[in-house]
């Protein structure tokens, strides 16, 4: 249950992106206030988990604070990641899947 770390290059926008397949990512959570999206993040630094908060607008809602875990190789070490935030936690994780890193 590694998280993914080779195969990366960059696109034209910068952004890192893996030649070869898919990179899954766990969603954990998301907060308007960023102190909170950091806040999290560090928490599941230490709790083992290689942490991101990525920001984003939300139509009608404004700007949101994801916090992810990831990268992974595969789907299901995404779930298991995910199924042990879950019970850990007590979170509702969600899995993303990306041919870009996000953080």
């Amino acid at each position: 249950t590694s998280p993914a770390s080779q195969g990366t290059g960059s696109d034209e926008t910068g952004k890192s992106v893996r030649g070869g397949g898919a990179l899954y990512y766990v969603q954990v959570a998301s907060f308007r206030d960023m102190e909170r999206a950091k806040k999290l993040a560090g928490h599941m630094k230490g709790a083992g988990y290689p942490p991101g908060v990525v920001s984003a607008v939300v139509p009608g809602k404004g700007i949101w604070h994801r916090v992810f875990i990831g990268p992974f190789e595969n789907k299901g070490a995404a779930r298991e990641a995910a199924a042990a935030v879950a019970a850990k936690e007590k979170l509702q994780p969600i899995i993303k899947e990306t041919q870009e890193t996000l953080f």
